[in-house]
C-alpha cells in the first residue's frame, strides 16, 4: 500500500488503542528477556569467558560519577576528579536510581534493562505510523528481541540511552514533518539534544533531519522553513548548553561534550590499527595504564590528560595520513560487518564485555535485520515518505566509526533506524507474497503445455 504524505498525517492524528495492548505485551516480554540475560550472566573475571559481563571500564566509571550524583557531589569519579568522561544522561539515570538506594551492577543493571520497554513502544510507534499497525507490531518484536538492542540495555553503557533517544528523534522527525509548526520544531530540537546527552554524535541529527525535512515543505516559504529549522537547532543547542557551560568552567583546558577525544585519538592512531589484522579496529589499553604517556601525567584533571594524549598521537597520524583512507574504510566496513565480522564478534565480547554468545547472535541477527532495513528505506521512499529521520541515524552512526575506530555499539542509534525500516519492510513483503503467491502456486500446479490427463487421472 502506497501512503503520500497526507496519509501520514491522517494516520499520525488517531489514537489506537487496539494496537498499543499487544505492543504493551511485546515489551514486558522483551524488559523479561533483558532481565533474563541479566540474571544469568556473572561478572567476568581478568579474562572474560562465556557469557559474562565487565563491570570494569566505562560500566565502573558510569556507576562511580553516578553515586557521586546521587550524593550530590556532581559528576566527579576518583577522589573527587570533575569528570565528563561521556555525556551526562547515562550519568543522571544511573545517579537517580542509586539515590532511591539502588546499588550494585545487577541492580544497575535491571534499572537500565527497563529503557527496553521505552526503546520498544517509541519504535512501534514510528513504524505503525510509516505502514500501519503491522509493521508496528513487527518492529516492536524485533527491537524486543534483536540482541544488537537488548545487549546494550544489560552492559551499563550510554547504548541503552541513546537507543531511547534515537527513537523518540525519529518519532519528534515525523511528527515535525506532519505538523510543520514551531511546537513541533522545537520538540524536535530537544529530542535531539536528548539524543546529543547521550552520545555524542546525537549532534549530527538535527542539523541533517531538519534540512532534509524542511526542503521538502514546498509548501511553506522559504523564511518559514528557515525559521523552523533555526527552531530545531537553537531548541538543541538549549538542551545541551549546561553541559557545554558546565565542562567550560570546570576543566583546566576547554571540554565541550566529552574528555575522550585524546583517548580515542590514541587508541586509533597507531601501527596496529593502521597496518595488519586489526586494521580499522582500536588497540593499546596499555598505554592509557602503564604507558610513557601516561606516566609523565601525574594526577591531573581530565582535560589535561585528554590533550596529552591527544598530542601523543598527532604524531604518529600526520606520519601515515596517506594510510587514512584505507583506514577509514575499514574502521566504516568493520562497524556494518564487512570486514573481519568474526573477529568483531570476539571483540566484542572480550574487550567490550558483551558475552560471548550475545555478541555472535548479535551478529548473526544483524545479517538478517540490516538488508531488511534498507529495503524498508527504500519502500518509504518509493511511497514518498520522507527517509532523514531513519537515514540521519545510519548516518550519525558511520560518521563516528569514520573518525573513531569500527566498533559495533556505534551502531545503536542506526540499529534503532534498521529495526523500524525492517518493520516496514517485513509487512511490504508479506503482502506482496500474499498477493501473488497463490498464482504462482497455481501457475507451478497447472499441467504443462501439450500434456494430457486419461480419466483416470494419469498423464
Amino acid at each position: 500500500m502506497r501512503r503520500s504524505p497526507s496519509d501520514l498525517r491522517g494516520a499520525m492524528g488517531r489514537v489506537d488503542r487496539r494496537f498499543w495492548l499487544p505492543v504493551l505485551v511485546i515489551a514486558v516480554l522483551g524488559v523479561g528477556l533483558r532481565l533474563a540475560v541479566v540474571q544469568a550472566a556473572e561478572p567476568c573475571g581478568p579474562e572474560p569467558v562465556g557469557g559474562c559481563y565487565v563491570s570494569s571500564g566505562d560500566a565502573f566509571e558510569y556507576r562511580l560519577v553516578g553515586r557521586s550524583l546521587a550524593q550530590g557531589d556532581g559528576f566527579q569519579s576518583f577522589d573527587g576528579v570533575e569528570a565528563a568522561h561521556h555525556p551526562p544522561a547515562l550519568y543522571v539515570y544511573l545517579g537517580a536510581w542509586q539515590r532511591i538506594g539502588v546499588e550494585g551492577y545487577t541492580g544497575l543493571r535491571r534499572a537500565t534493562a527497563l529503557l527496553g520497554a521505552a526503546t520498544v513502544a517509541v519504535v512501534a510507534a514510528v513504524a505503525r505510523r510509516l505502514g500501519g499497525r503491522r509493521a508496528g507490531w513487527a518492529a516492536a518484536v524485533l527491537a524486543a528481541g534483536h540482541p544488537a538492542l537488548w545487549i546494550n540495555d544489560v552492559v551499563l553503557m550510554s547504548e541503552s540511552v541513546y537507543q531511547v533517544a534515537a527513537a523518540v528523534v525519529a518519532w519528534s522527525g515525523y511528527r515535525f514533518w506532519r505538523r510543520r509548526t514551531l511546537g513541533s520544531a522545537v520538540v524536535l530540537g530537544a529530542a535531539c539534544g536528548l539524543a546529543a546527552l547521550s552520545r555524542t554524535e546525537g549532534a549530527l541529527l538535527a542539523p541533517i533531519i531538519a534540512v532534509a525535512l524542511a526542503a521538502g515543505m514546498v509548501e511553506l516559504r522559504r523564511r518559514d522553513r528557515l525559521g523552523l529549522v533555526v527552531a530545531v537547532g537553537a531548541t538543541a543547542i538549549l538542551a545541551v548548553a549546561p553541559w557545554l557551560h558546565m565542562n567550560a568552567t570546570r576543566f583546566e583546558r576547554p571540554a565541550l561534550m566529552t574528555t575522550t577525544t585524546g583517548q580515542s585519538l590514541l587508541l586509533t592512531n597507531q601501527p596496529a590499527t593502521y597496518y595488519g589484522d586489526r586494521l580499522g579496529s582500536k588497540a593499546g589499553y596499555e598505554l592509557l595504564e602503564t604507558g610513557k604517556v601516561r606516566a609523565q601525567m601525574g594526577v591531573v584533571d581530565e582535560s589535561t590528560s585528554d590533550a596529552r594524549l591527544a598530542e601523543a598521537a598527532a604524531g604518529f597520524r600526520a606520519r601515515n595520513v596517506g594510510r587514512l583512507p584505507v583506514v577509514v574504510l575499514a574502521r566504516v566496513a568493520r562497524e556494518w560487518g564487512l570486514y573481519r565480522p568474526t573477529q568483531m564478534a570476539r571483540d566484542d565480547h572480550l574487550i567490550e564485555g558483551r558475552g560471548d554468545r550475545p555478541s555472535d547472535l548479535s551478529w548473526w541477527a544483524h545479517g538478517v535485520i540490516a538488508p531488511l532495513g534498507l529495503a524498508g528505506v527504500v519502500v518509504l521512499y518509493r511511497r514518498r515518505l520522507p527517509v532523514s529521520p531513519l537515514v540521519a541515524l545510519l548516518v550519525a552512526g558511520t560518521f563516528t566509526a569514520a573518525v573513531n575506530f569500527g566498533l559495533t555499539r556505534y551502531r545503536a542509534g542506526a540499529d534503532v533506524a534498521l529495526v523500524i525500516a525492517a518493520g516496514v519492510a517485513a509487512v511490504a513483503l508479506w503482502d506482496v507474497l500474499r498477493a501473488h503467491l497463490p498464482s504462482m502456486v497455481a501457475r507451478l500446479g497447472a499441467p504443462r503445455a501439450g500434456t494430457t490427463v486419461d480419466a483416470g487421472g494419469a498423464a
